[in-house]
């Protein structure tokens, strides 16, 4: 029997990371659209805040925090 690189936790760890990643990108894609639409506002003052700083600086906060969260828990 062949040995697998990574046991089943691993992967299911490595799925809900990316899966968690993905949806935070759809979300902050689907932010700054609704945002330049103005159908929708932003209503946390930290992601308000960000966003006045530069659409990117926002993306990458928006990313960035489920990594983080993911090394802590």
């Amino acid at each position: 029997m062949e040995s697998s690189r990574f046991n089943s936790r691993d992967n299911v760890i490595i799925f809900g990371s990316m899966a968690f990643i993905i949806v935070s990108l759809l979300d902050g894609t689907l932010t700054l659209w609704g945002l330049g639409l103005g159908a929708i506002e932003e209503v946390n003052p930290v992601m308000e805040w960000l966003i006045g700083k530069s659409p990117i600086v926002f993306m990458a906060f928006k990313l960035m925090l489920p990594v983080i969260l993911g090394f802590i828990f």
